[in-house]
């Protein structure tokens, strides 16, 4: 049974070591699907983290937290991203990056992802932004894929690698 006594809110510092907490263990899945990514350690969201602020700082952005019965279950946080590509056109050339979305192990499947997106749409509503929202995933991250197609994201680019050896 689903318990929808959550709340979305904006961040605070006091936040800080749940979304550590959420960091590592988003970094630890994405370490599981990919070869890319480093160990999950404190160190390494940490700096992440201090990277973040900055990016939300200087680039418009904000961070939301969820918190069910007061208990923190996930985040999300974008911000602004403008690129000069000359061959986007001028709409697609300034966007609202989400960077990060997080649930907690144990709140996944109950819909807190849907709620951290539709607090980041409410928000860019408000401060009238009439532009384009953009999230990235790792291409096996089948679970982030579902959710980001199910609030109708499409895919914009795919970029292939290959390694050299």
């Amino acid at each position: 049974m689903t318990n929808n006594n959550f709340k979305v809110i904006e961040y605070k510092t006091e936040f800080k070591p749940y979304i550590i907490k959420a960091l590592i263990e988003l970094q630890a899945y994405e370490h599981d699907l990919s070869d890319t990514r480093k160990a999950p350690s404190i160190q390494v969201c940490e700096e992440y983290f201090l990277v973040l602020l900055n990016n939300i700082e200087n680039q418009a952005g904000k961070i939301f937290v969820c918190l069910q019965d007061d208990v923190f279950t996930g985040f999300v946080s974008y911000y602004i991203e403008q690129n000069e590509v000359v061959f986007e056109e001028d709409n697609s050339n300034i966007y609202a990056l989400i960077s990060d979305i997080c649930v907690l192990k144990n709140f996944q499947n109950q819909g807190i992802a849907g709620h951290l997106l539709d607090k980041i749409f409410d928000h860019l509503k408000l401060k009238q932004f009439n532009g384009r929202v953009r999230v990235n995933s790792l291409a096996n991250n089948v679970s982030a894929i579902r959710t980001y197609e199910k609030y109708n994201f499409k895919p914009y680019e795919i970029t292939y690698e290959k390694k050299v050896n």
